[in-house]
């Protein structure tokens, strides 16, 4: 098939918007490409993007956040069945790179087809991906689903993040809203998170991402602390980072989730421990660094 004839959609790093059309008629140009029949209205999209207040502004006027919310609307519109991202969110304040990264999240769950996204950064992966494809020199190194790739502790996905981006990935569901608190209680397997407030449904599936910095070891809860997570866990596996930090894998015991935790502790901590795989620990995480 010619490509110009496939329907495909891609996301410019960018933008890629025309500087001759103002917004409108940039998303204009998204349905005149089109090949069959958007499944999302001209309106919704609008209305879904907050698009409305920019339609008659020029492209060069707009931020780089508004920009790749254009672009990922106009590509929308021209209903493809499979959606390229090649790195949208670089370049992006971090306000703008939530926002545009919330965007995307949702453009998950109802987009009826396959999105392949290009990234170097382990934040978006960990907020966004459900399959990895990493790739070094033009060769993937490493193909399987995020949960393998996190799960995979000698894998190239947790020897890359040996850096300052190591952490952990849970997926669960909201439980609890404690208003009053401005917290929400996020159930992962049978084991309740505290984190701040997320403006999502109860039920709603939400992903938290923690540094492994920000986890702790204990061998027992404390009766007074500042730390609202206690999670009973076991070592499954060890490794030495650098001179100074030994990355320690952890499994959340009391309920059935597969994801893993992990926890950047120091040598001397270590030795001084004696931490070994399959003693059980008490992992503490303040609420305030999720």
């Amino acid at each position: 098939t010619p490509l110009h004839k496939r329907n495909i959609g891609y996301v410019f790093q960018g933008g890629g918007l025309f500087p001759h059309l103002n917004v409108y008629e940039n998303l204009k140009f998204g349905i005149k490409r089109s090949k069959e029949k958007c499944h999302f209205s001209f309106d919704f999209i609008i209305d879904w993007f907050k698009l409305e207040k920019l339609l008659k502004r020029k492209t060069e006027t707009l931020s780089g956040g508004e920009k790749q919310k254009v672009a990922i609307a106009r590509t929308l519109l021209q209903a493809p069945k499979v959606l390229f991202m090649d790195e949208p969110l670089t370049g992006l304040d971090r306000e703008s790179k939530l926002e545009v990264m919330k965007l995307i999240g949702e453009l998950k769950e109802v987009f009826q087809g396959p999105i392949f996204m290009v990234t170097h950064s382990f934040e978006e992966l960990k907020r966004l991906a459900d399959y990895v494809f990493y790739m070094e020199k033009g060769a993937i190194k490493y193909l399987g689903s995020l949960l393998e790739a996190m799960n995979d502790f000698k894998g190239p996905l947790i020897e890359k993040m040996g850096g300052g981006e190591v952490g952990s990935v849970l997926e669960g569901v909201v439980k609890n809203h404690l208003k009053e608190d401005a917290l929400t209680a996020v159930d992962i397997g049978g084991v309740n998170i505290i984190c701040p407030q997320i403006n999502q449904e109860l039920g709603q599936k939400v992903r938290i991402l923690i540094e492994a910095n920000q986890v702790a070891l204990m061998e027992a809860k404390p009766e007074r602390a500042t730390f609202l997570n206690a999670l009973k866990v076991k070592i499954t596996e060890v490794k030495t980072l650098n001179q100074t930090s030994v990355l320690v894998g952890l499994k959340l015991l009391g309920g059935s989730s597969s994801w893993p935790l992990y926890s950047r502790v120091t040598l001397k901590s270590f030795n001084f421990l004696r931490l070994s795989c399959g003693q059980v620990w008490i992992a503490t995480i303040k609420a305030t660094s999720l």
